[in-house]
């Protein structure tokens, strides 16, 4: 009843360029998202959980797989561009906890949007449309939060992403060599990837513009320790902390404007 809610107020909204018409957008996408959070429950997963499983030692080995599991794949899901699954393509473990991304597809680089509202496409239809990335960089909507709870979110789910960042830019794990393990298509187009050739820069004795990098591989330095200066301290620098790297990610995924941005058929409250 929400998506179709939603999706009729959106369509309601005329399309356009201008900044009036983003305006008007973006109110509607807030007023929805907050009128559909309203109506459902953040606890739904979690009071699911605790009526199958046995008892508390139980539903807290539960939890800790839960929140392992669903930390490497918030890590893949933002450093290899996969769209965030809508709900219908997540599957838990009841009695692991592990993740199941049950997609057809593995569309990297590929919008939300056209995984949720454009079912009936083929994925090459979808890989030849021009796209924008999705406004969060996974899936982390209430529900998988209150599942967490504040601890397993704080602990167990951010040291899941910090170790496995860690892990694929360290240079004995390479990312191409996990990638492999995947035999999928869309695994082998992303290693054949070619950075398009530089452009002329008309001066003679200047230097080529350096050649791009893999955007997975951007995204993964990203998560990387790097020095940066401390205000006050005369230029001396200090590394940056993985955690704070990764609670910017988590900010970016539970912001409620990034979230009404996202489609109705992903259902981001």
């Amino acid at each position: 009843a929400s998506v179709a809610f939603a999706r009729e107020r959106l369509t309601s909204v005329q399309a356009g360029e201008g900044a009036e018409a983003k305006r008007a957008r973006a109110l509607a996408e807030s007023e929805v998202f907050e009128a559909c959070e309203a109506r459902a429950s953040p606890t739904m997963l979690l009071r699911h959980m605790h009526a199958i499983l046995p008892d508390v030692n139980g539903f807290t080995a539960w939890r800790k797989e839960f929140a392992r599991s669903l930390g490497v794949h918030a890590l893949l899901c933002h450093a290899l561009g996969i769209a965030p699954p809508s709900p219908h393509l997540l599957f838990v473990d009841q009695s692991t906890g592990s993740i199941v991304c049950r997609d057809e597809e593995l569309l990297l680089h590929r919008p939300t949007a056209a995984m949720a509202d454009a079912k009936d496409k083929s994925a090459v239809q979808l890989a030849a449309e021009p796209s924008e990335p999705p406004s969060v960089p996974f899936r982390l909507t209430r529900s998988l939060q209150a599942a967490l709870g504040p601890f397993a979110l704080e602990g167990l789910f951010v040291a899941s992403i910090v170790g496995s960042a860690d892990a694929l830019n360290h240079p004995k794990c390479p990312l191409t060599a996990w990638l492999q393990l995947l035999e999928r298509e869309s695994v082998v187009q992303w290693a054949t990837w070619q950075p398009p050739p530089p452009q002329p820069v008309g001066l003679e004795g200047m230097p080529p513009p350096p050649r791009p990098t893999h955007p997975a591989r951007e995204r993964i330095a990203t998560l990387a320790p790097t020095l940066e200066p401390m205000a006050g301290s005369g230029g001396q620098q200090v590394t940056t902390s993985l955690n704070q790297k990764v609670a910017e990610l988590i900010a970016s995924a539970t912001n409620s404007t990034n979230l009404a941005k996202m489609p109705p058929g992903w259902q981001p409250w």
